[in-house]
């Protein structure tokens, strides 16, 4: 997790949890506090639900890796409304 501290307002900006075990619902997590999140790495853990809802609060996110996980539904097409992401895995 890196945690920036401009203007003396702390603002997480990366979290990197690849291969930390966790199991759960993808959609049961809440990014919304995080509104400044560009990095999201939470490949290699056991994670399954709706992609999409998990991350629509995140308009400022550039990277998403959610390989290795227990997800089985296709990408959603209105990822591409997200125009700062790169090839997500």
């Amino acid at each position: 997790m890196t945690i920036d501290q401009g203007d003396a307002v702390l603002v997480v900006s990366s979290i990197s949890l690849d291969g930390y075990y966790l199991e759960g619902r993808l959609d049961s997590l809440h990014f919304a506090g995080l509104p400044h999140l560009v990095h999201l790495e939470l490949s290699g853990n056991s994670l399954w639900g709706s992609i999409l809802s998990s991350i629509d609060a995140l308009a400022e996110l550039t990277h998403l890796d959610l390989s290795f996980n227990g997800l089985n539904e296709s990408i959603p097409t209105s990822l591409g409304n997200y125009t700062k992401l790169t090839p997500i895995n």
